[in-house]
């Protein structure tokens, strides 16, 4: 009965840092696409031309690709 409950004790840690882990994850990517969105806007970078999308887009997209898989991981 013991060894179970330190089974179900060890799965409820990694549960808990695979979720922590995502959180930091979703934290850093807000505040870094922030960062690229304020800082293209405010250093008129709209005067570049990629298509007629902003480069931050890119960065925004593809990461968001990556945050979508690791929540899928973590809570599905």
């Amino acid at each position: 009965m013991d060894n179970l409950e330190n089974e179900k004790d060890k799965m409820l840690w990694r549960e808990a840092k695979k979720r922590v882990g995502f959180k930091n994850h979703l934290i850093t990517y807000l505040l870094v696409n922030s960062f690229f969105w304020i800082m293209w806007y405010f250093m008129d970078g709209k005067t570049e031309d990629h298509g007629g999308i902003p480069w931050p887009a890119f960065s925004t997209f593809a990461w968001g690709f990556g945050i979508f898989w690791h929540f899928a991981c973590t809570y599905l």
